[in-house]
């Protein structure tokens, strides 16, 4: 009768995890001790008691970030333990894919073959950096994903990938896309369509430094020229301009005559470079990626919620916001997701009593910067493009003039 009973629990369980789920299994994140043999702590803490030791070239787990510089870790069998991170190299990472349809390329470049498509939420063993490029598990070879692209914890602590020292003779098979040489003229029967769910810019020039023309909105076509440096040539309404490719998707075919008569519209932005001090309070941000989820919380090194953080990252340059993100939207000028600047205040509906429940900081190319909660519980980097965000993206903020 007990083995029916302990049968029936574990059953029980086990659907239970699968009805209601549970942390999404991440790709481990590896490192080795290196420099000097290194204390093994029982907690995050100089002070600590001492575990044991692990001389250099030690193989570790890396499972999540502490307080005060340590890393919690798995080690030589024991788990749950802590090591400086001044200590440990970081071999691979999790990474995972926060926009949609990204592209695997064979080299790290905009004009690297593209071997596969990635879809958003995919995760990766992140093996390296090479320039703006992440080097990627893919089909048992290595790939390259633009930084942008790729969101972990631990990403940002990966060293330069080595140079491969030989090619591989094909390309993977598993899901075959066209490859982006330098320059690819289309014909008059192919077109593009918008997939990033918060629009694109559409750009003079092939190039993230050229004026932006206008933002075409999600799902509108416009007609394919060529492929030029990883960017498509199109001409939109009337206006011949170019597109990041990650961000649109080629089709065959004349452009629908519906969806050329019921064009959307557009908006008009302009684009200046950041001023010197929102990059400096971008800058002064990053610095406290991973401290912890803390309600309340304005310490920027033991705990802050999402407001705590903007609220004391500002107050550190001598800018005073109000406290919580509802009022803090109100401390500068409104302003739209088509004309956010580095160093402006984004917000966001994710559920409370109050229109504005979240709050971060925008830190280009369509990231921005917050104290997340749930399973994250920390400082990250986050991109508009997710779903999530578009979903409950409320407007932005301009404190800076």
């Amino acid at each position: 009768m007990k083995r029916h009973k302990i049968l029936s629990f574990i059953s029980i369980m086990s659907i239970t995890i699968l009805l209601f789920g549970v942390q999404t299994i991440f790709a481990r994140t590896t490192g080795v001790v290196e420099g000097t043999t290194v204390n093994v702590r029982q907690e995050g803490s100089i002070t600590a008691r001492i575990l044991k030791t692990a001389p250099p070239g030690t193989q570790i787990e890396v499972t999540a970030v502490a307080a005060d510089g340590f890393y919690r870790v798995n080690v030589n069998g024991t788990t749950g333990a802590f090591i400086h991170s001044d200590f440990i190299a970081i071999q691979t990472a999790g990474g995972r894919i926060n926009s949609q349809s990204v592209n695997i390329r064979r080299n790290p470049s905009t004009t690297g073959q593209i071997l596969d498509r990635a879809a958003y939420g995919n995760e990766f063993t992140v093996t390296g950096t090479s320039g703006e490029w992440f080097a990627v598990e893919h089909n048992s070879e290595r790939a390259y994903v633009h930084s942008d692209f790729l969101s972990g914890t631990f990403l940002g602590h990966l060293s330069e990938a080595r140079p491969q020292t030989s090619q591989p003779a094909q390309a993977a098979q598993a899901s075959p896309a066209p490859q982006s040489p330098a320059s690819t003229p289309g014909t008059q029967n192919e077109h593009v369509i918008i997939i990033s769910e918060i629009g694109v810019n559409f750009r003079t020039n092939s190039s993230v430094e050229s004026d932006i023309i206008l933002a075409i909105a999600s799902g509108r076509p416009a007609q394919f020229l060529r492929e030029q440096d990883g960017w498509y040539n199109i001409i939109y309404n009337g206006r011949e301009g170019f597109v990041y490719s990650e961000f649109a998707q080629r089709r065959s075919g004349a452009i629908p005559e519906t969806s050329i008569t019921s064009s959307a519209p557009v908006t008009r932005v302009t684009v200046e470079a950041p001023s010197r001090k929102a990059q400096e309070i971008v800058d002064f941000a990053k610095q406290f990626l991973g401290t912890p989820y803390r309600f309340g919380g304005t310490d920027l090194r033991n705990g802050v919620d999402c407001s705590g953080f903007t609220f004391s990252v500002f107050r550190h340059f001598g800018i005073n916001l109000h406290r919580v993100s509802r009022d803090q939207i109100n401390n500068g000028t409104r302003v739209g997701r088509n004309e956010l600047k580095i160093g402006d205040l984004v917000f966001f509906n994710v559920g409370g009593s109050t229109p504005i429940s979240h709050v971060g900081l925008y830190t280009g190319g369509g990231r921005f910067i917050h104290s997340a909660t749930g399973s994250q519980n920390r400082v990250i980097i986050s991109s508009l493009y997710e779903p999530y965000y578009v979903r409950t993206f409320v407007g932005g903020s301009r404190i800076l003039h």
